[in-house]
């Protein structure tokens, strides 16, 4: 049976990046709606908006791939104002750093950061995309 999240959120500045991301994410065929902000800020205001909503397609993404590097806010700082948004949001979310960053000190940091399931190096893959949905999402099987 095929496995799919419905709605995939990439917090990124990099146009191609975010292309290349989601032409894989399609093409894995496990996942549903994707969405892309920018930068940290966007992606916060991405999520206070669906939890505003919360209906249908206004809700929250279930997985979401986040950039440590952008402008405005970046992954850190966005993962400050996640841990501020309301429960129901950070308990229906899986995020993953998704950096091209080789500091072992950002993957170490990544570990300790409550809300972080996993650091990733950039691109992904639909190996990568199928280990996670296995690991997160395993009862929608």
């Amino acid at each position: 049976m095929e496995i799919k999240i419905n709605k995939t959120l990439l917090v990124d500045d990099d146009a191609m990046t975010t292309f290349l991301n989601t032409q894989i994410l399609v093409a894995s065929g496990m996942v549903g709606q994707i969405d892309v902000a920018r930068n940290g800020e966007k992606g916060i205001e991405y999520l206070m908006e669906k939890s505003a909503d919360g209906e249908g397609d206004n809700k929250n993404p279930e997985l979401i791939f986040l950039d440590l590097n952008m402008p405005l806010m970046d992954g850190w700082e966005f993962m400050e104002e996640f841990a501020k948004l309301d429960p129901s949001v950070k308990s229906s979310t899986i995020i993953y750093i998704l950096s091209a960053s080789p500091n072992p000190d950002d993957m170490a940091r990544a570990g300790r950061t409550p809300g972080i399931s996993g650091f990733i190096n950039k691109p992904l893959s639909e190996k990568l995309i199928s280990e996670i949905i296995a690991k997160h999402f395993s009862i929608l099987q």
